[in-house]
């Protein structure tokens, strides 16, 4: 009985250690050895993620380009209606292809009128509009969507326009960021969830954030500020909490285990003993270990 429990143990002391060892190992490979390297990856995962996105509407947008069908359904002719025709099953055509995405597409003339449209696209500032080229983030009944918008040419003339929009998964509303430092809400303070934890959002209309040195801006493929963003040292310090506290936790499931497999040798002992006293002693051993197992 002795050995069989000294076996147990061991083994289970050896795993639960080792169980600590490869947490803590992983947690410097996934978090980063300190708050510095954390946020270099950070910045890294939210620029990848914008990048990726960009290029996504900066494709869509290539393929609406019709610059015979704008110039048609912009006419106040019979073709017009074929024409608009044609940009409206090219426009859903586009949005549907990139289901389940929240896409938005409308094709603008050359007065800035919408001549086609699919998904749930917003209504633009019509200075937003006269850019040849220009990104943006606006917040709306939608939440925060990113938006391109770009020129449809003819001959080297500007004939209409092109926005395609997406938005953006945000922390906030009816999803709170646990553990935050600070509030995410869909109308005031925006956070944009990364690996390492939510990083908060601050738009250019805002105006500057003043000297952060946790604070990095993300810019579109045009060189345009998108937004500014930083991640508080107290949700850095949660995050390697909350994965020490999933470490540790597992680490003493095993020991749970460990003292339930004990039992069984117990057991086996109680059913052997030839005294009251052993019986008892075997089988109190066994129930404090279903209770500390527990």
């Amino acid at each position: 009985m002795r050995r069989s429990v000294t076996r147990i143990a061991l083994g289970g002391l050896i795993t639960a250690a080792a169980v600590l060892v490869v947490g803590t190992l992983l947690g410097r490979v996934f978090l980063g050895a300190d708050d510095s390297e954390a946020r270099s990856r950070i910045q890294t995962e939210v620029r990848g993620a914008f990048d990726a996105m960009t290029r996504d509407l900066q494709a869509a947008a290539a393929q609406a380009q019709s610059p015979s069908d704008v110039q048609q359904a912009s006419r106040a002719d019979q073709a017009a209606s074929v024409a608009a025709s044609k940009l409206f099953e090219t426009a859903a055509a586009i949005v549907e292809s990139r289901a389940p995405i929240d896409l938005g597409l409308t094709i603008y003339g050359a007065d800035m009128r919408p001549l086609a449209w699919a998904g749930r696209p917003t209504e633009l500032p019509t200075e937003r509009l006269r850019a040849r080229e220009t990104w943006f983030l606006t917040p709306g009944e939608l939440g925060l969507r990113l938006v391109y918008v770009t020129v449809i040419e003819q001959d080297g003339t500007a004939i209409g326009r092109i926005a395609v929009e997406r938005p953006l998964e945000m922390l906030g509303g009816d999803r709170p960021g646990a553990g935050l430092s600070v509030t995410c809400d869909a109308r005031d303070t925006f956070c944009f969830p990364t690996r390492l934890g939510p990083v908060t959002v601050r738009l250019p209309a805002a105006g500057p954030a003043g000297a952060d040195p946790n604070a990095f801006d993300v810019k579109a493929p045009s060189g345009e500020p998108l937004f500014t963003a930083s991640i508080r040292s107290e949700d850095l310090a949660s995050t390697r909490a909350r994965w020490w506290r999933a470490t540790t936790s597992t680490a003493l499931m095993v020991v749970a285990i460990t003292l339930l497999l004990i039992i069984g040798p117990l057991l086996d002992w109680r059913n052997r003993a030839r005294t009251a006293g052993l019986y008892a002693l075997a089988s109190g051993l066994a129930a404090a270990l279903i209770v500390t197992g527990r």
